[in-house]
């Protein structure tokens, strides 16, 4: 009995072919696999340090804006400045 795949050879069981035409067929069947283990990898790995750029230029853009606490001021609230900065301390962001 083989299996048909259009458009393809038609492949017998494994358990109806010689020992070393199983090994040949195992063998490719496993280079096919880590192969795409690899290409897997690699995808994630691409899509990581496409993130990474992304989430880099948010930080510098963030970085240079300038801190609430002077916004706050600027805008004629010194108690939330204050704030601000007071949780900042606490918090270990600011000396």
């Amino acid at each position: 009995m083989t299996r048909d795949l259009p458009g393809l050879v038609p492949v017998p069981p494994l358990e109806s072919m010689p020992a070393n035409a199983r090994a040949v067929c195992l063998a490719w069947y496993q280079a096919g696999v880590e192969e795409g283990v690899r290409m897997g990898r690699q995808q994630v790995e691409d899509e990581w340090h496409g993130s990474l750029e992304v989430s880099a230029a948010i930080a510098r853009q963030v970085a240079a804006q300038e801190p609430y606490s002077v916004l706050a001021k600027r805008r004629g609230q010194p108690e939330r400045a204050a704030r601000q900065r007071a949780l900042l301390r606490e918090r270990g962001v600011t000396p």
